[in-house]
């Protein structure tokens, strides 16, 4: 996979569009909560996380709450 991902800070990237929760509450596209955060180019592998409770997010170490289910 090669991708351009943002960089959280902490070792943490994510891609542009996934879902991370907003201080509001609101569940909003990555890009949209870290609009100026550095951009990266990444290649490898993407893992992913099994959630094995109903809310199907989880916490990151840099404080943000990020879902795990894809977008319909």
């Amino acid at each position: 996979m090669h991708e351009v991902m943002i960089d959280m800070g902490h070792g943490e990237l994510v891609t542009m569009g996934h879902l991370v929760r907003s201080l509001d509450g609101d569940w909003v596209p990555a890009i949209e909560l870290f609009p100026n955060h550095p951009r990266v180019e990444f290649t490898g592998t993407v893992y992913n996380l099994e959630v094995l409770d109903d809310s199907h997010c989880y916490e990151l170490a840099n404080g943000v709450c990020a879902h795990n289910l894809k977008p319909l």
